[in-house]
């Protein structure tokens, strides 16, 4: 996978998130968009190490994902961040993450 610019990354999670935003405001069906967005995320997030350990599986309603992953300091997550930042796949998000350039 090549790696990408991290304002081109920035700019197309910008418009991804404004046509979100769009469609919601937009839907009359709102909260199932909503609840559809959480189950493919919490599906993602399901194949990650660091979610499985917090309890998170596929498909979770929204009440029990927010039981199992409360706001987070940076600091909860400098570990998983380092084991990235080394090469190790599925960590906070399943795959590899671009190693930093020094």
């Amino acid at each position: 996978m090549p790696i990408l610019p991290k304002s081109l990354i920035t700019l197309g999670t910008g418009l991804l998130t404004a046509r979100t935003a769009r469609r919601l405001r937009r839907s009359e069906r709102a909260l199932s968009e909503q609840a559809s967005a959480l189950a493919h995320l919490t599906t993602r997030f399901a194949k990650t190490s660091f979610w499985r350990e917090a309890g998170i599986r596929q498909k979770l309603d929204y009440a029990t994902f927010q039981t199992l992953a409360p706001p987070r300091t940076y600091e909860h997550f400098t570990a998983p961040i380092e084991r990235m930042k080394r090469g190790e796949a599925d960590v906070l998000w399943p795959g590899r993450c671009a190693r930093l350039r020094r």
